[in-house]
């Protein structure tokens, strides 16, 4: 299921088994990484809220959230 550059569905199924109000999903050092359209499409019918930014934004934006309290899902690559 893991190891591509490009994020799939059953990745953020796992994620939204816990009801987050927000996803933050980092696409690495260089933003490389994608969000494939059958990821794309169930995360709409999920109506979850999603962030996409290169990873090291993403997990200062993740850390934000968590503070407000939000209740924040996370997936990051770490490489690319």
């Amino acid at each position: 299921m893991f190891g591509s550059h490009s994020f799939k569905r059953k990745e953020f199924e796992e994620l939204c088994i816990e009801k987050a109000d927000v996803l933050v999903v980092g696409t690495g050092t260089d933003g490389v990484a994608k969000i494939s359209g059958e990821a794309k499409d169930f995360l709409e019918k999920a109506e979850t809220e999603l962030i996409v930014l290169p990873s090291s934004e993403a997990i200062k934006k993740f850390n934000e959230l968590v503070e407000c309290g939000k209740k924040v899902g996370a997936i990051i690559h770490v490489t690319c």
